[in-house]
């Protein structure tokens, strides 16, 4: 997916940039341009960003179906894992990333009769 900030709506703040009448400078390219008083990066370096983002939010396929959506650079939400987080899993309307190894573990755990809470006899 890429932004075409020609065809888009332009929402503002995007990526740092907002159209204004201030002098600015870029944080990325340090050219001066013409921006909202808060505004930390010119059109076209927002864009780059901007783009950057978008691309770095990636579909997950999961076994279930669902397509989730990990952000990258995001870690697994196992308590001492450190891996990075590749399925976005989702269960009971509550939403978790985890690596491929603890995903595994967490389904195999809600497929047992003993994680529901629930005691036979």
């Amino acid at each position: 997916m890429q932004l075409d900030l020609k065809a888009d709506c332009r929402p503002w703040p995007l990526a740092g940039y907002a159209p204004g009448n201030y002098t600015c400078k870029c944080i990325d390219c340090e050219e001066r341009f013409s921006g909202d008083k808060r505004a930390i990066r010119c059109l076209e370096c927002a864009a780059v960003v901007a783009n950057q983002r978008l691309q770095a939010v990636q579909p997950v396929p999961v076994d279930d179906g669902f397509q989730g959506f990990v952000p990258h650079g995001s870690y697994c939400a196992t308590e001492g894992c450190g891996n990075f987080a590749t399925v976005h899993f989702i269960r009971g309307g509550v939403g978790s990333f985890y690596c491929q190894e603890c995903y595994l573990k967490v389904q195999a755990l809600g497929r047992s009769p003993s994680s529901t809470g629930r005691q036979s006899g």
